[in-house]
């Protein structure tokens, strides 16, 4: 590492940008370093010593580019300075289109075959850089190069890399761990808490590699890949109960509720209700409804299907977000139905919204194509959406996503009102759900809590067998 990199990197941490000690991430995993570059706006000559080092980089690495592109959004200030310094124009992606005039998601003045160099702040799994350069492709644009400033040696730079596309990195994790123990900026006791952290999360390029298959990944290994946080809780509530099981107590009687949350609470991670079909409730219910979740480490579901004007939806959220961890929207009103939940004034980013991309009754009107456009939309809201119902293991290709596949029971194949079921081994082996949702098999069994204990196993034999 040269010397301007050198200083750079003590710089890094003199003002916050790179912190040691133990730090809960975003998938929920403990790492033993924190790299923070969204504060680099506050250092103007920081900020600009780091984008001539980009910008030398790629000088001396040779790279070609009409465009540049910065992952949103921590490496947009960095794209735009890289873009000045070079004179080459940048190109904006969105995190999701625009609902009126070009309806773009790739902003900016380019041609069809410009090539397109993607800038990234970190690089871990390298799936934000994948998905950007998915759109960018798209758009038109060609891309061959991608630039970092770190490199965590994750396997994310193997993942892109196996991909066709070259990777070019300030710093790596080992690089800045010499430089900053041998500047006497950490000790020899931070170096080996380091070095043993990142013994636990390092993968092979194999690995990282077949991550891409959501439905062969374990559980807890997926939560990094999360960019919904009631995703990734929800994901880390399933490997510690061993359970992926959601209960779906469909009664008119909330003393019956929570009776049934107490019988089924130990085996399930969600228990999922409908407060529209309750003849009546009180707060001090929905109180106690909450505490059972506590207590048995469930998360609440509230089946409301949303599916309004984005006015309506926004009430109807605010109501629910007062007790539910999680919701159930129509994609059928378009992106203004998770805008108005983003902006919801009781809103918060722990919780989470399933889509709903495919249906369990007979001879429903989804069609293949709203089943697409609805994953599509699941995919730019990525951050509140943590999964999508649906019946097949196509629709969600994504491992930081759930899919949840009701219609689940052991002995009846359908019911007189065009419900059909199938068996737990047929919708986690075969349709490749995380999530079975059995409701009357075990509601109205003569013993729930035995019967959901038998539905929670035979659902967790069928995943630990599909991610062998």
């Amino acid at each position: 590492m040269d010397d301007k990199l050198t200083k750079l990197c003590a710089t890094f941490v003199d003002i916050g940008c790179l912190k040691f000690g133990k730090f809960t991430l975003k998938s929920g995993r403990e790492s033993t370093y924190y790299i923070d570059l969204r504060l680099i706006i506050s250092y103007p000559l920081v900020l600009n010593d780091l984008c001539t080092a980009l910008h030398e980089c790629l000088k001396k690495e040779e790279v070609t580019y009409d465009n540049i592109c910065g992952v949103p959004y921590t490496a947009l200030p960095m794209a735009t300075l890289v873009a000045n310094k070079s004179d080459k124009p940048m190109v904006m992606r969105r995190k999701e289109p625009k609902s009126y005039g070009t309806k773009q998601l790739i902003e900016g003045s380019f041609k069809q075959g410009d090539r397109c160099i993607i800038i990234e702040d970190v690089i871990s799994t390298g799936a934000s850089i994948l998905e950007t350069i998915a759109d960018v492709e798209k758009a038109g644009l060609v891309v061959k190069d991608v630039i970092a400033v770190f490199n965590r040696e994750e396997g994310g730079v193997t993942n892109i890399q196996n991909k066709g596309y070259n990777v070019h990195c300030l710093f790596s994790l080992s690089e800045v761990v010499d430089v900053l123990s041998n500047k006497g900026i950490i000790d020899s006791e931070t170096v080996q808490r380091i070095i043993e952290g990142h013994k636990e999360v390092k993968r092979s390029a194999v690995d990282v590699v077949k991550s891409v298959n959501r439905t062969e990944l374990a559980f807890e290994n997926r939560t990094e890949y999360c960019k919904s946080k009631a995703a990734a809780k929800l994901l880390s509530v399933m490997s510690e109960k061993k359970s992926n099981l959601c209960v779906a107590a469909d009664v008119t009687d909330m003393n019956a509720i929570l009776k049934l949350a107490d019988e089924v609470g130990p085996h399930i991670c969600i228990f999922k209700v409908h407060l529209d079909i309750v003849n009546s409730y009180s707060d001090k219910q929905l109180e106690e409804l909450k505490s059972k979740a506590v207590r048995y480490n469930f998360l609440l579901m509230e089946d409301r299907k949303l599916a309004d004007i984005g006015n309506t939806v926004r009430l109807q959220f605010n109501q629910i977000s007062k007790w539910a961890n999680l919701v159930t929207v129509h994609s059928i009103p378009g992106f203004g139905v998770l805008e108005a939940i983003k902006n919801a004034e009781t809103f918060n980013e722990n919780f989470g919204v399933f889509l709903i991309a495919e249906l369990s009754s007979k001879d429903n009107l989804i069609t293949p194509d709203y089943t697409k456009k609805t994953a599509e939309l699941a995919k730019s809201y990525s951050d509140i959406v943590s999964g999508m119902v649906c019946q097949s293991a196509s629709t969600v290709s994504e491992p930081g996503m759930i899919q949840l596949t009701p219609g689940v029971n052991l002995e009846a194949k359908n019911d007189n009102l065009g419900q059909q079921y199938n068996s737990p081994e047929e919708v986690i082996t075969n349709r490749g759900a995380d999530i079975a949702v059995v409701g009357r098999a075990i509601i109205t069994a003569q013993n729930p809590s035995k019967t959901a204990e038998e539905y929670k196993k035979q659902l967790w034999n069928a995943y630990s067998a599909r991610i062998k």
